[in-house]
C-alpha cells in the first residue's frame, strides 16, 4: 500500500443536492456542512453539485464560502457525482446526498484505516423524518454474488458510508466513474465493479469501521423503476465469468410431475450462473412417480442440451446426471 503524500491527506466530500425541485434540501444541507466543519480534521474540501433547487439551498451555499459549488440542473445523480469527482483533488473521496451527515471524528477514523486499505466501510444510522428514532445498518463486506442480489433490501452498501482512496477509484473508471447510462441505479453498477474487483484481488478487502460513518434518511418507498434498471446490471453481470464463482445447487423437492414442479424447474433453468446444478429430489414419490420424474427431467435436459440437471429419486436409479 502506497503511503499518502501528506500526513493528513485531503478528504473530498462530493455532495449531490437539488435533483427534485419540489424537495427542500436547504436545512439538511446546512446540517451536512456543520457536520463536516465539526470534524476537526485539518484538510478537506466540500464540493456540492446543485441541481434544480428552488428553495434556500443556494443561499446556504453562498453563506459558506469554503464550499465549492456549481449548478448543473440537467444532471442525474450519477452525473452530479461524476462532475464533483472531476472537480475534486483529495486523496480520499466520499460521495453523499444532501440529507447525509457525518458523526464526530469520522474523518480521523477513516484516515487511520485507509493507511492500510484501498477503501473503508462503516455503518449508517437511518433516522425517520421526526428524528425520534434511529436505526443503524452495518455495511458488512459482502461477496460479489451477494451484491448481485439487488432485490434484497440493502444488499448494496450505502455509498455515504464508504470512503475511497482516489487512486483506487481511478483504477475503476470505465469512461466515467459512475455510469450515466443508469440514471437510478448508478450506485449499484459501481458497487458491482468494486466487488468484482475484490473477487479478483483477495488481498484488497475493505477496512471495516466499528462505528457508523454517516447518518441519513431511509428510503420510504420501493422504487420500481430503479429495480427494473438494476436488473439490466444484473443481466450483464450474471453472464460474466469469474474465477471466484461458487458452485450453486438448487434442490427441487417434489412427489411427482406437477404443474408447480414444472413451473419451478422452468424458472431454475433460466438462471445464468455458469456453475449451477439443478437437482430434482423425489420426496415421498412412488416408484411410478419416480419413473415419470426421471423421464420428464431427462427429456428437458436432452432437448436443451443442458448438463446442469441431476436427479435423486428414492425408487429410481442412483443419483445421476443426464450427460
Amino acid at each position: 500500500m502506497e503511503p499518502f503524500e501528506s500526513e493528513h491527506p485531503t478528504i473530498s466530500i462530493v455532495s449531490a443536492v437539488g435533483r427534485d425541485s419540489a424537495k427542500s434540501d436547504a436545512l439538511e444541507l446546512r446540517r451536512q456542512i456543520d457536520s463536516v466543519l465539526s470534524q476537526e480534521y485539518p484538510n478537506f474540501e466540500h464540493i456540492v453539485i446543485d441541481g434544480a433547487s428552488q428553495d434556500a439551498t443556494r443561499d446556504v451555499l453562498r453563506s459558506h464560502p469554503h464550499v465549492l459549488w456549481t449548478s448543473e440542473p440537467h444532471l442525474s445523480l450519477a452525473g452530479q457525482w461524476n462532475a464533483g469527482f472531476e472537480r475534486s483533488t483529495g486523496e480520499i473521496v466520499v460521495f453523499v446526498e444532501g440529507e447525509d451527515v457525518f458523526p464526530p471524528a469520522v474523518f480521523s477514523e477513516v484516515y487511520r484505516l485507509l493507511k492500510e486499505s484501498h477503501w473503508v466501510m462503516g455503518g449508517k444510522s437511518f433516522r425517520n423524518p421526526s428524528d425520534a428514532d434511529e436505526e443503524c445498518s452495518s455495511n458488512l463486506f459482502r461477496s460479489y454474488f451477494d451484491v448481485l442480489k439487488y432485490w434484497v433490501f440493502r444488499a448494496t452498501p450505502d455509498f455515504s458510508s464508504m470512503f475511497f482512496r482516489r487512486d483506487f477509484l481511478t483504477s475503476l473508471v470505465e469512461g466515467s466513474l459512475f455510469s450515466e447510462s443508469y440514471a437510478l441505479s448508478a450506485e449499484y453498477e459501481l458497487a458491482m465493479r468494486i466487488f468484482r474487483w475484490c473477487e479478483d484481488h483477495r488481498e484488497s478487502l475493505p477496512a471495516i469501521s466499528s462505528s457508523p460513518l454517516s447518518s441519513g434518511k431511509p428510503a420510504l418507498e420501493v422504487n420500481k423503476a430503479k429495480y427494473l434498471e438494476a436488473s439490466r446490471v444484473f443481466h450483464r453481470e450474471g453472464y460474466r465469468g469469474c474465477g471466484a464463482e461458487r458452485r450453486v445447487s438448487i434442490i427441487i423437492a417434489t412427489d411427482g410431475v406437477t404443474p408447480a414442479f414444472e413451473k419451478t424447474l422452468q424458472s431454475c433453468s433460466k438462471q445464468s450462473l455458469a456453475d449451477l446444478e439443478i437437482i430434482t429430489w423425489g420426496v415421498n414419490a412412488s416408484p411410478t412417480a419416480c419413473v415419470e420424474l426421471d423421464r420428464f427431467v431427462r427429456d428437458i435436459a436432452l432437448i436443451a442440451n443442458d448438463g446442469r440437471y441431476r436427479a435423486v429419486l428414492p425408487s429410481g436409479p442412483e443419483p445421476h446426471s443426464y450427460f
